[in-house]
């Protein structure tokens, strides 16, 4: 079976703006009673998981700091929702949010606000 990943999945992690945490920690950041253990996490990241009622696959996004794999809290839940069949949410991102605040508020001191 061919791994194909969502268009709408983001596949870059931002380290400045989200909470960077190894893959050993995933299962303290998990919902529910039953948490995953950490070779699962593992496993996500390496192969990925099918998602719900399809026969495509999506992997959770990592990277490497100080030769640790780590991830995001943002992105295990972007992982989890696109794993469970939710559509990624509609609307922008913190990022572009910002940016754009930042225009707003150049635009407003330059009118004298």
């Amino acid at each position: 079976m061919i791994a194909i990943k969502p268009s709408n999945q983001p596949d870059v992690i931002d380290i400045e703006h989200e909470t960077i945490i190894g893959l050993f920690e995933i299962p303290k950041h998990c919902p529910g009673p039953r948490k995953p253990s950490r070779a699962t996490a593992f496993r996500w990241a390496l192969d990925g998981l099918r998602i719900a009622g399809t026969d495509q696959r999506v992997k959770l996004p990592t990277l490497k700091l100080n030769g640790i794999r780590c991830t995001s809290v943002e992105a295990l839940h972007r992982f989890l929702r696109m794993a469970n069949g939710q559509a990624q949410p509609a609307g922008l991102t913190a990022q572009q949010r910002r940016k754009q605040a930042e225009l707003a508020n150049r635009l407003l001191e330059s009118s004298g606000y």
